[in-house]
This record gives C-alpha cells, structure tokens and sequence, in this order.
C-alpha cells in the first residue's frame, strides 16, 4: 500500500480484506481514501455503504448507496442496491422506506424468490414478522421453497424458540416450518467462488444428462448477487464449515481448491476447527458431529505436477485444448507465469521467468467468468 497510493483497485481490495476480517472502521479509512480519488466509482461506493452500515452509521450508508445507484445503468446492480437500501431502512426503523425499496427489489429481479430469501436473510434479525411473509409468498412448486425452510431451520429456528415470549404469536407457523424442513435432508456442497459452482453444475448436466442431482452445489460468495462478488474463498468456506451445528436438517460438504490457500484452509492447524478429524482411507474429514464434512480436490491424471506445486484449481481439470478456448470476441482464460526467486537470508539474489505450465497462474477474474459461463458449456462432454 506504501507503494501505490493513488491505485483505486488497491484500495478498493484492501477495503474489501479489511472488512471480512470485520475491521470496518480501517474499511472504511481504505474506502473514503479511494472516493478521493474518484467519487464517483460505485464498486466503491457500494462497499462502502455497506460497510457504514456494519459501523451503524445508517443515514451516511443510505447517502452513500444512492449515489451508487444514481450511476449505475445496470438492473442487476439497481436490484442488489434496492436490496440493501430496503435492509438499512428496516434497520434504522424506517419500515415505510425498507417496504418501498425491497419491493422495488422483487419487482426488478428476474429471480423473485430468489431475492425474497436474499430479504428475509438481511431483515430477520430486526424484523423477524417480516422475513417470515416474505418467505410465505414463496409458491411450494417453486425450486427456491425448499432453500428456504432449509435456511430458517439451520440459521435462526433455535433462537426462534428460545424467545419464547417474543414469538408466541409465531408458533404456529414455526411448526409448520419444522414438519416442512423434516422433509428436506439433500446435501449442500459448497465452493470457494461462483464460477467453481458454474463448472460443476455444467458438468452435472453434461455428464449426467436429466438425473437428478443428489445434492445441491452452491458458492460460498455472500456477495454473490453483486457483479464483482468477492466475499467467498477459503477464508469464508472454512467459516461456513465451522458453524454447522449438529441439529442442521441437512449435511454439508466442502471442496477446497488444491492451492496453497486452499490446502492451508483444509488443514486443522490453519484452517478448519481441530473437530474435523481425517475419514480413514480417504483425502477428506468429517466434523465429530457428523454433519460437515471437507475434502481437497482430487488429482486428475497428468496434473500430478499442479498438485506437487499447490497449483490445482478446477480450471486445471480441462485439457490444455479446452483451456485455449476464446470466445467470438476473443475472451477467456489468460495465463501469467511467477517468477522463481533465489533467496539468500531474506535477501533475494535472483528472479528468473518459469515456462512450466504447471506453475502458470489464472491472470484475472473475468476469463474465468467468461471460461465458466461462455465456454465450458460449449465443450463436448468427453
């Protein structure tokens, strides 16, 4: 940081590290140094709002997220903003305004139940009558219903109930909640970003055609909504894993990139609770509990060096044919290759460039969206 300064994307992802490590005051440093830079950038000023959220300074958040949105021409971007504001109008008890913007958020989205969970999420904890409308307008034909009740089960049913007092007038639907949720015990498996979710779900359907999927495969980004999530990796997955409780209705899996953040993440020492212990004859653990489990990603055959080198992400499963690809407007994957250093005592003696391929490293974000979304599903299924 002492070296740029003046670089908005270092800041911004700065901000972005301090904030999930819940430091949202120097987030907040981070953010308004940027916006000095340029007010005008609503990543920036996104994050930021919902950072001054988090150090319940809701007047300046709301200020903030409007100016996101009176830049922004994209309605994805306008529906996860409407969303936020309708949550922070509920908190600061505005409920008129909170009604107004998270029904401008429905009615903008193309996944409507989708967005009611995403609402009933955010607004439980201080309007909890109101999450629960929310999650009853979701038809049971919809494939959102189950997520739902399996989501209220897992999170908050237990709170609910030992708040007696203050949820009497909410029994009866709580047991109803639970007789549904008794029929819900599918496995969620969960990865580190959005576009290994992508790959996996296409490969399903490839691979497997109209069966079924046993389980449910989802990301661990919780800003998965917003265009540049960057809420998931390791960090987050290890988290999820940590606090599934033995009464969960359902077990829950994850998979850990074959890299050096994912390794250390899988490991009890740095990553995960001392409670996974390893599953015998397998590279996987499993909770005491019973109801989380983990496992690194498997070796394909003729990637054997990726792994030696902490180097196996998802993307490494496709051949070197598939990891070509370009789309018409020539986007998709782009490769950099790190430069090995000569360390003496602390002292670098020399840097040389590396070739092997097996050291190369995914270069930006964007060509693995477009890898995901664009070219995976046209590979053929061998």
């Amino acid at each position: 940081m002492e070296k740029t300064p003046d670089d908005i994307d270092c800041l911004y992802n700065y901000g972005l590290a301090l904030a999930k490590m819940e430091k949202y005051e120097a987030a907040d440093v981070q953010y308004q140094k940027a916006l000095k830079l340029d007010p005008d950038n609503i990543n920036v000023l996104f994050v930021h709002g919902l950072t001054l959220e988090q150090l319940e300074k809701y007047d300046y958040a709301i200020k903030q997220l409007k100016r996101a949105l009176a830049k922004s021409s994209s309605k994805d971007v306008n529906n996860l903003i409407h969303l936020n504001l309708g949550c922070i109008y509920y908190r600061k008890g505005s409920q008129n305004e909170g009604d107004r913007y998270l029904q401008m958020a429905i009615e903008g989205s193309h996944q409507k139940d989708s967005q009611r969970i995403e609402m009933a999420k955010r607004i439980f904890p201080y309007e909890p009558e109101k999450s629960l409308l929310l999650l009853q307008d979701i038809s049971q034909s919809s494939p959102y219903y189950r997520i739902a009740f399996e989501w209220l089960s897992s999170e908050f049913l237990g709170s609910i109930k030992a708040k007696s007092e203050e949820t009497k007038r909410l029994e009866e639907y709580i047991e109803k909640l639970e007789g549904e949720v008794g029929k819900f015990s599918t496995p969620m498996v969960y990865v580190e970003g959005k576009t290994d979710e992508e790959i996996l779900n296409t490969a399903w359907e490839k691979i497997y055609d109209s069966t079924r999927m046993p389980f449910t495969i989802k990301n661990c980004d919780v800003l998965s909504g917003w265009n540049h999530g960057g809420a998931g990796g390791v960090q987050t997955l290890v988290k999820l894993l940590s606090v599934v409780r033995e009464d969960s209705p359902f077990p829950v899996i994850g998979i850990f990139d074959r890299d050096r953040a994912g390794m250390d993440g899988y490991e009890s020492n740095k990553g995960l609770p001392r409670y996974f212990s390893e599953i015998e004859g397998l590279e996987a653990k499993m909770a005491i509990h019973r109801k989380a489990a983990a496992f690194l990603l498997p070796i394909p055959i003729g990637r054997e060096n990726y792994a030696e080198n902490c180097n196996l992400c998802i993307e490494f499963f496709f051949s070197e044919k598939a990891l070509s690809e370009k789309t018409s407007e020539n986007r998709g994957l782009n490769f950099r290759y790190p430069k090995a250093k000569l360390v003496v005592k602390g002292r670098i003696i020399r840097e040389t460039e590396t070739t092997e391929a097996e050291l190369r490293e995914i270069a930006d974000d964007s060509g693995k969206t477009i890898f995901a979304t664009q070219i995976v599903p046209k590979l053929d299924k061998t």
